[in-house]
């Protein structure tokens, strides 16, 4: 279900807004088979390319996506673990990330 305006920091609408499925699971699902497709199409010799010198190649932007992914994944593990067995570690997690300065995080 999608959250209601005022849930959440207004600078998250940015994010939030973007998505246009209503269910978590459906987003995820789209945009892997859209970043999949997107991949499947660049050519393999393309893999180095960047688009200016000292810009980051394909393949440092795909290991750039990748590991955010993962960072992201742990944090959804941290918060489902923190639902399960300790609500008050679940709000105290939520408050501290959304109180961090957006350079820190």
């Amino acid at each position: 279900m999608r959250p209601q305006q005022g849930t959440y920091p207004a600078f998250l609408e940015t994010y939030i807004s973007k998505v246009k499925e209503d269910h978590i699971l459906d987003a995820l699902k789209a945009n892997t088979q859209l970043l999949e497709s997107f991949l499947k199409s660049i050519p393999q010799d393309k893999g180095d390319y960047a688009y200016a010198p000292g810009k980051w190649t394909i393949k440092q932007l795909i290991i750039h996506i990748s590991d955010a992914e993962r960072i992201f994944l742990t944090e959804l593990y941290g918060l489902e673990e923190a639902m399960r067995n300790n609500p008050y570690l679940l709000k105290k997690m939520i408050t501290q990330r959304i109180q961090m300065p957006i350079n820190a995080l």
